[in-house]
């Protein structure tokens, strides 16, 4: 038997994990590259670690054994079109291949939503990409109550 705990993180505790599995994970969404070919993997701590300082970032682990096994990172602040509404927008949430077994995908997203309504949020908004692993996310959403509300769009207009 195993011991999993779950856990909200800072970015220095989870920095070295967090690059080498968010890697992983970038890939198996993004079908390694098919669907934004310009856009290549690569962690910014400087900005993790802003958005982090002014309390917009906010990590939630769950570590197996100690070792990090799943996140579900969030970005909270007030609704700029709502005054007053404390919102969270779901950022990168990832479950390792090798621990999925253990349903930790769904617990982490369900314990941070815990956390979130603790710290005040009242709407989350949850996304998941079309291909690749967790392209079903949408299941699990709806199982939550959430709705679909709109369809997110990527434009590349670099060089």
């Amino acid at each position: 038997m195993c011991n999993i705990a779950f856990n909200k993180e800072t970015v220095a505790d989870v920095w070295d994990e967090l690059e080498a599995l968010g890697r992983r994970h970038f890939y198996e969404v993004d079908g390694h590259g098919a669907d934004e070919p310009n856009r290549p993997y690569k962690l910014s701590r400087k900005l993790l670690d802003a958005a982090e300082r002014v309390g917009v970032l906010h990590i939630y682990t769950a570590r197996v054994d100690g070792q990090l096994g799943a996140y579900c990172l969030w970005n909270v602040g007030e609704d700029a079109e709502s005054e007053g509404l404390l919102i969270a927008d779901m950022g990168p949430w990832y479950v390792a291949p090798e621990h999925r077994r253990l349903l930790l995908g769904a617990k982490v997203l369900k314990f941070s939503i815990k956390e979130l309504k603790v710290k005040g949020v009242k709407n989350l908004y949850l996304h998941h990409r079309l291909h690749g692993r967790g392209c079903g996310a949408g299941i699990l959403f709806d199982r939550l109550g959430a709705k679909e509300i709109k369809r997110e769009f990527s434009l590349w207009i670099g060089d």
